[in-house]
């Protein structure tokens, strides 16, 4: 039985070989013809192949060029508004977001600017930029180090500027009733093409545009030896701690929160004063905590409080909420930690008040970095450093320890004042610049942003909108390229349906001539033992020969059309299309994986277009065939 099996196996691999090879020599015995056939559907099947190579390679760049071109995905605020770095950091968490970096405010970032050596004088705007700014990458262009800058194609023809050349920027400022002028040089790294900007920019590091900033605010800037005063950090409290011989009326206590920045007020006994300041007083003494919830106070509050009870001759303490601090070894980790008070620094005051706990200071001077520690922390040491926490986590500086010790606890004490610059850290950002504290930028007034593409400009925009900020974004320009590339792609879907619907067409007339020519040879096959379902075949195998010679002479036509397009032709494309290409950039060409889908289809629809042919050759009466006429 498996004989048998495998003998009619073998019988119908034999006769489906000759009735291949019959189609073959059928095909070969009529070659003028069949040359024909192939060269008519070579013709249609050539221009869409070259069709889809310049789809997938010009038309496609030139689509993602437009796509992903920066300027669509470019996000600005139209208002000015305080954007703090914790904001800055939570954008650029978002999965939508490609980049984003902080602007100040735009009158502060214009600079007048010359090339050395050359006479041209113009006047730029400063953008700031960093590491993976679109901007740059996207336009090839070398992103600037922090003594360099990038010029726009129009900053760069006023200045007569190219790369390598060295640019004087001049900044200015109105000071005592005069103009200031102070300069910085830079290098510059690079040109922006027109197509990244049609302002007069330079890009450079946000430290530069910080640095300009401050100049034109008045301030000094060490780093670029400009001259000017330094923002000085100042005492903010959230309290002000009262000590009387006379207890306050009703009427005295809530005179004492009106319009005086303070919003409430309450007595301390011993155990509440101790909670509050770390120390004891006079027993004999009544003591009253003026504070306020949210806002801090200042100097000029506690001097108001001191007009109004001028007649009670009050001992006035600022102060300040008990906050955690942390001494600090030299490589910056936390080796203890403290609640830290603010006491004054005046020892006829800590008499007066009969303060129990609370050391003296040795200092006669005005030196406030200084802290009085217990014994057990920092033995035999005069000076360390203390980390205090607040908006700048890493607000790190010296002080000196007293030789005055708290004998137990995890207390320590600080000048009053000097608690109260600390406490300002909570508000805003400072930084310790020795010898003094100094006031930190708050924030920008804007930003550059760019979405990670064209596709995330709406839910960016949505986002802004939740937060009340209006923003300028390309969402019209957008849909109109989202327009474009659909507009393409049903084009190129289009054309090809007619062109694979004019070769099934040619290919199926083709093939049912043939047929009805050749009737009476194929009635005769019937008679001499082929069958119909055999003969069903025949076009199809003729279908599929012709289908591959078709396919393999088109691609080798795109081959050679492919190659002239992207060499012969490249300069002549450019400036039709007036893009600007990279050199590695090919204009016609096709992914390998859509050779092999390319051969499958055609000798798919070639065999598909025998159909109609191999029906007829069931259906032919062999009689009628043989039958002289």
């Amino acid at each position: 039985m498996n004989n048998s099996q495998t003998s009619k196996k073998m019988n119908h691999s034999v006769s489906e070989f000759l009735l291949f090879k019959l189609a073959w020599s059928d095909l070969k015995h009529e070659w003028i013809l069949t040359l024909c056939i192939i060269s008519a559907i070579t013709s249609v099947l050539t221009p869409l192949l070259l069709l889809f190579g310049l789809k997938h390679g010009i038309i496609a760049w030139g689509r993602d060029y437009l796509i992903q071109d920066p300027g669509y995905r470019e996000i600005r605020p139209l208002t000015s508004k305080n954007f703090n770095n914790q904001w800055f950091e939570q954008i650029e968490q978002r999965q939508d977001v490609d980049f984003v970096i902080p602007m100040t405010r735009q009158i502060s970032a214009m600079v007048k600017a010359t090339i050395k050596g050359k006479d041209k004088t113009a006047r730029l705007s400063i953008v700031p930029t960093d590491n993976a700014d679109p901007l740059l990458i996207d336009n090839k262009t070398k992103i600037p180090l922090i003594n360099e800058c990038v010029l726009s194609k129009l900053a760069a023809d006023d200045l007569n500027a190219s790369p390598g050349d060295i640019m004087i920027a001049r900044v200015s400022r109105y000071e005592n009733h005069q103009i200031k002028y102070d300069k910085m040089t830079l290098n510059v790294s690079g040109i922006l093409p027109l197509r990244a900007s049609g302002l007069k920019s330079m890009y450079v590091r946000l430290p530069i545009l910080n640095y300009v900033e401050k100049y034109k605010d008045g301030l000094a800037v060490p780093e670029m030896g400009w001259e000017g005063s330094l923002p000085k950090a100042y005492a903010q409290y959230n309290g002000l701690v009262i000590i009387l011989y006379d207890k306050l009326s009703p009427v005295e206590s809530l005179e004492l929160c009106i319009n005086t920045g303070f919003t409430q007020i309450k007595e301390l006994d011993n155990r509440l004063f101790f909670e509050r300041t770390g120390y004891h007083i006079n027993q004999n003494m009544l003591s009253y905590l003026l504070f306020t919830e949210k806002k801090p106070v200042s100097d000029q509050h506690i001097m108001t409080i001191r007009q109004k009870l001028v007649n009670k001759k009050p001992l006035l303490i600022p102060w300040i909420k008990p906050a955690k601090a942390f001494v600090v070894n030299s490589k910056g980790e936390d080796i203890h930690s403290f609640m830290l008070y603010g006491v004054p620094m005046n020892k006829d005051l800590i008499q007066r008040m009969g303060a129990k706990g609370l050391p003296f200071w040795e200092t006669k001077d005005h030196n406030i970095m200084q802290i009085i520690l217990s014994s057990d922390i920092c033995k035999n040491e005069n000076k360390t450093k203390i980390r205090f926490p607040g908006l700048n986590k890493q607000l790190v500086f010296p002080v000196s320890i007293s030789n005055e010790r708290i004998q137990t606890g995890n207390s320590a004490f600080i000048p009053i004042k000097l608690a109260g610059i600390l406490n300002l850290n909570h508000y805003r950002h400072i930084e310790y610049q020795p010898p003094q504290f100094v006031l930190s930028r708050k924030g920008y007034a804007g930003f550059r942003m760019y979405a990670k593409t064209i596709y995330d400009v709406s839910t960016i925009r949505h986002y802004f909108e939740s937060e009340n900020i209006p923003i300028h974004h390309e969402l019209r320009a957008i849909k109109k390229v989202l327009d474009l590339d659909k507009g393409l792609s049903i084009i190129f879907v289009l054309l090809a349906s007619i062109s694979l619907t004019g070769t099934f067409a040619s290919l199926s007339s083709n093939l049912y001539a043939s047929v009805q020519r050749k009737k009476r040879e194929i009635s005769v096959l019937r008679l001499i033992g082929l069958s119909g379902k055999k003969l069903f075949r025949f076009p199809i195998y003729q279908a599929m020969i012709i289908g591959f010679f078709c396919v393999s002479l088109s691609l080798l036509l795109f081959q050679i059309f492919s190659l002239f397009i992207n060499d012969w032709f490249r300069p002549y494309l450019s400036k039709i299309l007036d893009f600007p290409i990279n050199p590695g950039i090919n204009y016609c060409k096709m992914p390998f994986e859509h050779y092999l889908f390319i051969i499958i289809s055609v000798i798919l629809i070639s065999c598909l277009s025998a159909l109609i042919s191999s029906l007829r050759v069931i259906h032919f009466e062999v009689a009628d065939a043989l039958r002289d006429e």
